[in-house]
């Protein structure tokens, strides 16, 4: 989505050069991580989390340390994303005049209703519901 914007800005020598740090960086990080969890990881004792890796390391306080930051991390993408959305419900509003807070409760509410239709176990009655919807629908019409 910001590549274009990057390359517009930058121009395309440093652009790639960008590109190419980021994804050496990310390469590298990941190998990291990899060897890390190939050395502590064992059938007795599963690498489940980052946490893990850092108790058998450091400790059970950097455990809890790491799983607060992950939980930070993962508030913030959703925060992220639900900006994202309020925002273009917002644009997409127009000439209605909506608040940006309620643009925003808004997207919250879709995104928890479609959230909930996401999960599997209602995915029966979603179902359900649906081939009913057509059939009274056909009736109807």
């Amino acid at each position: 989505g910001q590549t274009p914007y990057v390359f517009s800005n930058t121009g395309y020598g440093l652009g790639v050069g960008i590109f190419v740090l980021m994804g050496i960086a990310a390469g590298a990080s990941g190998f990291m991580i990899w060897r890390t969890f190939l050395a502590l990881d064992s059938s007795r004792f599963p690498m489940v989390t980052f946490g893990d890796a850092f108790f058998r390391l450091f400790g059970s306080k950097t455990r809890h340390f790491i799983n607060v930051l992950q939980s930070f991390q993962m508030f913030m993408s959703v925060a992220v994303v639900q900006l994202g959305q309020t925002l273009i419900l917002a644009q997409l509003a127009g000439s209605a005049n909506l608040c940006l807070i309620v643009c925003g409760i808004i997207s919250l509410v879709v995104g928890m209703a479609s959230g909930y239709m996401r999960a599997l176990k209602h995915l029966g009655w979603f179902c359900n519901a649906s081939v009913w919807i057509n059939i009274v629908s056909f009736i109807i019409m």
